[in-house]
């Protein structure tokens, strides 16, 4: 791994002062980026770090021209091995009006390194011929810049549906994954790595649950996550949304570092893409409420879009008719339509299908009733997302008529008979509170 360095000289001032004063000769650097300090660095990548430096020098000094710097990293021996210093990379450039004159050195580590520069010197001359120059040296304090070279980089930081492909968009309810990819850029074998925190923060927006989005670890790939230098892994979490009583709506993004199990090594804070949860409402409806055999029941499935995206190719399934009690059906048509291009954010569409439903409604034994399942296909403009969905059982209605008594003799006349009439719809009405009768014509009492 190669570590590379470049350094530019900013804002280099010749200050002139006329109150009375010491003459010293001296200047200023400070390091203005990467802040604050000191920065994180991939290591094995070429970095910048800029230092501005203000020429301070006092009394009969301070019309002295500062006209050379010199940034010098450390030459003590690195450790552990196998490592080679930082260097100054060949792409180091100066600021206008100045010249880079040399250079050297590239660096590699084992595991993470905090570096900071062992000197700068800068040179002052009395003249504009430079002759008889006096070097100033800085050893200590704000002069000289630092920066830490990471052992592990988080090369991705992605969103994916439950089949690992990226998704920027789910609907509540749905449960998606987070994928971190981190490879190993030291000179040594690191073991052991984790996510920190694990799982993930959560950076949220919108209206969500406390608990949510709830993620927890699936695994990593390999496993256990040791990575060889050079090589790369993955660390997977599967994250779930809610949909009721109030569902997720908003988005989230997820923060975090790798480290190595012995906390020697670690990579710079990363954050993921953004995923926005949404509200997709899907229902499915079974009309009419009086539905007698021999009827034509309509199966309704509403996509009502209340995400903050627009959905597209809104698509139903195959419809799947469950029944039950010697209910049955024929002559099923739809949907229609077979799909609806768009749907905007607060908009509806409808898939309609319609059966002929036969039943025999007993007197005892319970009613033949239907349940109609589908469920709609859509997209945020990336992979499909699928929402299923399941009617209520909706009952085929009759009605019952008795007569009392049953039987009576031949010759009697002026006998009573009384006829019930029994509605056997006595389910709750869905469209509000109490129940929904069905009312289909008069019961005759009369005398024999």
């Amino acid at each position: 791994m190669k570590q590379g360095m470049i350094f530019g000289l900013i804002g280099l001032i010749a200050t002139l002062w006329f109150a009375p004063a010491q003459a010293a000769r001296n200047f200023s650097a400070t390091q203005t980026s990467p802040t604050p300090t000191p920065g994180q660095f991939d290591m094995g990548t070429t970095q910048s770090v800029t230092i501005g430096v203000t020429n301070t020098s006092t009394g009969a000094h301070s019309d002295e021209r500062l006209y050379q710097i010199q940034f010098q990293l450390s030459t003590t021996a690195c450790s552990p091995t196998p490592c080679t210093n930082t260097g100054f990379s060949s792409a180091t450039t100066a600021p206008a009006g100045w010249t880079r004159t040399s250079f050297s050195g590239v660096g590699t580590f084992t595991a993470d390194l905090s570096q900071t520069l062992s000197q700068v010197t800068a040179r002052l001359s009395p003249n504009t011929t430079f002759v008889g120059s006096h070097p100033v040296n800085c050893t200590s304090g704000s002069c000289l810049g630092s920066w830490k070279a990471m052992s592990l980089q988080i090369t991705s930081f992605q969103t994916t549906d439950l089949s690992g492909n990226p998704i920027s968009g789910t609907a509540s309810g749905n449960s998606f994954r987070v994928v971190i990819t981190v490879k190993n850029i030291s000179t040594a074998t690191q073991n052991g790595l984790v996510a920190n925190p694990s799982p993930p923060t959560a950076n949220t927006a919108g209206t969500w649950k406390p608990t949510s989005p709830g993620c927890s670890l699936t695994g990593t790939n390999p496993s256990p996550l040791n990575l060889a230098s050079g090589a790369s892994g993955t660390i997977t979490y599967t994250c779930t949304t809610v949909s009721t009583p109030t569902p997720d709506n908003g988005t989230v993004s997820f923060t975090a570092t790798v480290r190595n199990g012995a906390t020697t090594a670690s990579s710079r804070s990363a954050t993921s893409n953004v995923i926005t949860v949404s509200q997709i409402t899907v229902q499915m409806d079974i009309t009419p409420v009086c539905l007698f055999s021999g009827n034509t029941a309509t199966m309704k499935l509403t996509v009502t879009n209340s995400a903050l995206l627009t959905i597209f190719s809104v698509t139903p399934s195959a419809l799947t008719i469950t029944l039950a009690n010697g209910a049955s059906t024929s002559s099923l048509t739809g949907p229609s339509p077979a799909s609806i291009a768009s749907l905007a954010p607060g908009a509806s569409g409808t898939f309609t299908w319609t059966a002929t439903v036969t039943g025999t409604v007993d007197t005892i034994l319970p009613k033949p009733v239907i349940t109609a399942g589908a469920s709609a296909s859509y997209n945020f403009g990336g992979p499909l997302q699928t929402t299923p969905v399941v009617s209520h059982a909706e009952d085929v209605d009759d009605f019952v008529v008795s007569v009392s008594p049953t039987s009576t003799n031949a010759a009697s006349v002026n006998a009573e008979l009384t006829f019930h009439v029994k509605n056997r719809r006595t389910d709750a009405n869905r469209q509000g509170g109490g129940f929904q009768r069905c009312f289909f014509g008069n019961a005759v009492i009369g005398r024999h």
